[in-house]
């Protein structure tokens, strides 16, 4: 008998007047749980109502006080900056703690997209900015799992709160996301929308949108990117940390295939594709690209310098610049390989080489040192040294310029003392040519001569020569500035003798061309301001001397490229500095040599002693043969306004000798110091230039010893030179 039936018999075994009563009691508690039940019902529906009238009273409170889309204003992003060379190729990037670079949608693989959409919101291209069934199915799943667990942001509203308002996890924020991602639904295409999306979000390692991020892992443009590497970026931009593809790359794999399997599940790639990409293991780089082309690092520090002194850092580091400039990186990549292979070791002096176009002032490439990451001090313009004797160039323009003809205007040179009224006196030695015409004396790069010469040419001429003609430097007018004493850059040197190369016009050295904004606009365009400083008459003569210093002078046979050319070496004391400036119809090259620490001897180096006919000059001349190639053979220009010649009877001068002069072992003249004291010297060719000297098309014949020593008599020169 069950348990129903017992109490069925019970019951029945009751007087009538028992069951009624227990009827009653039955019925009375019914009533009595119904009764609540209502009141609960009531409660619950009038809690329900106001938390709904609560609701939609703060998203009415909170939409009414929301500025339109139309009057808010965009986040300031930071964007990455670009430099490009005078052919419009990348040499250096530039960006502070977020490298960001917006791209276009054409810019922007189309499986990257599919990635992200599904991934991040499989119905963007459904729902109107909010997507309000993926909202409810988020809520569900979060009230399932007792956390949350699946976000409910639209593509959209991600755009919305990263480009238009705060991070701030607020009921408002939120209602202010919504309404302005419907606003901007009504504005914007989705494509322009996820392009924008693409732009902003972070991917880790510092990269900013898809394109850093693609280049970043992959170093590529987002353009190039397959589909595991799509998967794998559209994976690690919800937790960049986590899903870090360097450091974690067994977490990024999961992430990426989770990625995949969601463009399966949607129908945005084949069986096929998945097996495919998820059998491939996680591939990227652990560094981004060189921010710099590792030739022209210093040529862009310059840049960048000049950058920040007009712009300011902020601007320069985030403000999405393209800054177009004048460095041609093949000729940089020339003037690297040409001192690199003169001074490979790393206890080799270190060198400092500037290329100008004399036809515009452009900067064509700028060695400032060893490696521009190691040692960040450029020294081809943030450093002066000693110009030895380069310097003798303008004191020869100056005395042209006054009526001085070089073919016909002679010196003595011997030990002589030189002296000027509120000057003092220098002493110089003599290296034995005797009386020497000023063709010859530059050739062979005279001390006593060119000592002589600038005190008749004055020293505040020549200090005033000087910078008419390039020389931005405070420099002493004293007696010794013939030779070098005063400190310059090699970058203002070669500004200086690119105004002879151009026939006597000073062009001011310029670097950027063309800077233009994100959106498009030109904020600066370079313009070409030319200046006569000195006559084509005075140019023309100045050159031909010069040309005699590599036909068969100090330069001979290191300086020879080939075709016309002009120089000058220059040494210092204790051959600390060693120069060749030297230039042609196209292009003007001054070279520098010595160590970091000023006034370090340099000696030999590989064999050779390091004077300006050396390795200054031998560097030189394989840049120029290298940036020459493939340009037209040119000379220079005969002059339209020929220097007018007078008859030089100055203080030191000598009239011409109807005699020969003696033909003794001429010097690699090397400077002394501002100090008054004898200047040494040290034996060097003796090979006597024509006037003017044209350039041949083959070298010359090596010149043959003379009785006293010349080019060949090597070793009573490095006797000398070592005290043995």
């Amino acid at each position: 008998m069950d348990e129903r039936t017992r109490r069925r018999l019970k019951l029945e075994e009751l007087p009538p007047g028992g069951r009624r009563r227990r009827s009653s009691q039955h019925a009375g508690r019914r009533r009595v749980f119904l009764r609540w039940l209502r009141i609960v019902l009531i409660v619950g529906v009038l809690l329900l109502t106001g938390i709904v009238a609560a609701t939609v009273g703060a998203v009415f409170a909170v939409a009414r006080n929301l500025p339109s889309l139309d009057e808010l204003t965009r986040h300031d992003t930071a964007l990455t900056s670009f430099i490009y060379d005078r052919n419009g190729k990348m040499i250096a990037s530039l960006h502070g703690a977020e490298n960001r670079v917006n791209v276009d949608s054409k810019d922007i693989a189309e499986v990257m997209k599919k990635a992200t959409v599904a991934i991040e919101d499989e119905r963007f291209y459904e729902h109107h900015g909010v997507d309000i069934e993926g909202l409810v199915r988020a809520v569900l799943v979060d009230i399932k799992a007792g956390s949350l667990v699946q976000g409910a942001s639209s593509i959209t509203q991600q755009f919305i709160r990263n480009a238009y308002i705060s991070q701030e996890r607020t009921f408002s924020r939120k209602i202010r996301e919504m309404v302005l991602a419907w606003q901007l639904e009504d504005r914007w295409s989705k494509d322009e929308i996820l392009t924008a999306y693409l732009n902003t979000i972070y991917y880790g390692a510092s990269s900013y949108g898809v394109q850093a991020a693609a280049q970043t892992y992959f170093h590529k443009t987002a353009k190039a990117l397959t589909l595991p590497e799509a998967a794998l970026l559209a994976g690690i931009a919800n937790a960049p940390s986590y899903y870090d593809p360097i450091n974690q790359p067994d977490i990024a794999k999961k992430r990426r295939d989770l990625v995949l399997s969601s463009m399966l599940s949607q129908n945005l790639i084949t069986q096929v594709e998945y097996a495919e990409a998820t059998a491939l293991p996680i591939e990227v780089f652990k560094k981004p690209p060189a921010a710099k082309q590792k030739s022209s690092g210093y040529f862009v520090d310059y840049v960048t310098q000049h950058l920040i002194n007009t712009l300011g850092a902020n601007t320069v580091y985030q403000g999405g610049l393209k800054v177009y400039t004048s460095l041609d990186l093949k000729w940089q990549t020339a003037a690297t390989n040409a001192v690199m292979r003169a001074l490979p070791d790393a206890n080799d002096p270190i060198a400092a080489l500037v290329a100008i176009d004399p036809k515009t002032g452009y900067i064509r490439a700028m060695v400032g040192g060893r490696n521009a990451e190691k040692q960040k001090f450029n020294v081809a313009w943030q450093g002066g040294n000693q110009l030895g004797s380069a310097a003798k160039t303008f004191a020869l323009t100056a005395a042209i310029e006054q009526g001085a003809d070089p073919r016909k205007t002679f010196y003595k040179d011997e030990n002589v003392t030189v002296s000027l009224p509120g000057y003092g006196s220098y002493p110089v030695r003599g290296e034995g040519f005797g009386r020497i015409d000023l063709m010859k004396a530059t050739a062979y790069s005279v001390n006593a001569v060119y000592a002589q010469l600038a005190a008749d040419v004055g020293p505040q001429n020549l200090i005033e020569m000087m910078h008419r003609m390039g020389f931005t430097s405070d420099l002493a007018p004293v007696l010794s500035a013939v030779l070098g004493t005063n400190d310059v850059t090699t970058l203002e040197t070669a500004s200086a003798y690119a105004t002879l190369a151009s026939g006597g016009i000073y062009r001011k050295p310029q670097a950027i061309l063309r800077i233009v904004l994100p959106d498009g606009t030109e904020y600066y365009k370079a313009k070409v301001k030319s200046k006569r400083v000195i006559s084509d008459g005075v140019a023309y003569w100045v050159t031909q001397a010069l040309k005699g210093v590599i036909t068969g002078g100090t330069a001979y046979p290191n300086g020879f490229i080939g075709r016309p050319a002009a120089g000058k070496t220059g040494t210092t004391d204790n051959h600390a500095d060693a120069w060749f400036c030297g230039y042609t119809p196209q292009l003007a090259t001054a070279v520098w040599m010595g160590y970091a620490k000023e006034n370090t001897p340099m000696g030999l180096i590989h064999g050779r002693v390091a004077w300006g006919g050396e390795w200054s000059t031998i560097i030189w001349a394989t840049f120029m043969k290298a940036a020459h190639a493939g340009l037209p053979i040119k000379d220079f220009p005969r002059p339209t306004t020929p220097p007018v010649w007078r008859q030089w009877d100055r203080k030191y001068s000598r009239s011409a000798s109807p005699s020969p002069s003696p033909s003794p072992s001429p010097s690699a003249s090397k400077t002394k110091k501002p100090s008054p004291g004898p200047t040494t010297t040290s034996p060097k060719p003796s090979p006597t230039p024509s006037s003017p000297s044209p350039t041949p098309s083959s070298p010359p014949p090596t010149p043959t010893e003379s009785p006293s020593g010349g080019i060949l008599n090597w070793w009573p020169w490095v006797a000398w030179l070592f005290g043995s």
